[in-house]
């Protein structure tokens, strides 16, 4: 049998017959057809029966057993992390033919094959795969995929500068861990971490980016910059 399977021993025509079975790992049993349940490597080994009849005659038989081997299931990434509408391809080797569940989100939709790709929405997904050699054994590993929702960005006021005078902005974004970026339009000039300058009066477009250290990128933030006359020399 294989690995994690019953082991089921068979013996015909035992009206009237008393058994006794001895095997590995302390095995006994007074049934005639005992059953091992999920059979494991110490459970390998030579298994004993004897029978006897009404009349105290007693005939003792005595088989091998052994376990065939299992396949070593491996996935290519046990945690896979995503953001929300993303795709996430899922790869497993070890076996000769596979079986993926659940199969919801799953190309193929059969869920079989060595690689799918799943889209799953926000949340934590375990994909179980089963995976068979090419003796009828099989053993299961299993990849999560974290599905995150895409975060928010802010910009944090103050809105009003002096010409010749760097303002320095400030951005949020709605995760820890993550990092942002700035534009705005020329004359003015902003520097990625938001120090805002203008020689010239006006109002001017500031979008702030904001990515999550998963890769998630929130809608741009954007506002405006009024920037008047600074002080002059007299």
């Amino acid at each position: 049998p294989c690995p994690g399977s019953d082991l089921v021993f068979s013996n015909p025509d035992t009206l009237g017959l008393t058994c006794k079975w001895t095997g590995p790992n302390q095995f006994s049993s007074t049934e005639c057809a005992p059953i091992i349940r999920k059979v494991s490597a110490e459970q390998a080994g030579e298994y004993c029966v004897t029978v006897t009849n009404q009349n105290g005659c007693s005939q003792k038989q005595c088989i091998p057993v052994s376990l065939l081997a299992s396949p070593l299931i491996r996935v290519a990434q046990d945690t896979t992390h995503i953001c929300i509408g993303q795709s996430a391809t899922l790869s497993v080797s070890g076996g000769q033919t596979y079986t993926w569940t659940p199969t919801a989100t799953m190309v193929p939709p059969n869920g079989t094959g060595a690689s799918v790709s799943v889209t799953p929405p926000v949340g934590i997904w375990p994909f179980v795969v089963n995976g068979a050699n090419g003796i009828n054994c099989s053993a299961n590993d299993t990849a999560v995929v974290i599905v995150h929702a895409l975060p928010t960005a802010t910009i944090v006021r103050p809105d009003t500068a002096c010409t010749g005078i760097p303002l320095t902005l400030e951005g949020k974004g709605s995760t820890t861990g993550g990092t942002g970026t700035w534009s705005t339009v020329l004359p003015a000039i902003i520097s990625n971490t938001g120090v805002f300058s203008s020689n010239t009066k006006g109002k001017f477009a500031i979008t702030y980016y904001y990515t999550s250290k998963f890769g998630c990128k929130a809608p741009a933030a954007t506002d405006t910059v009024c920037v008047l006359q600074g002080p002059q020399a007299a």
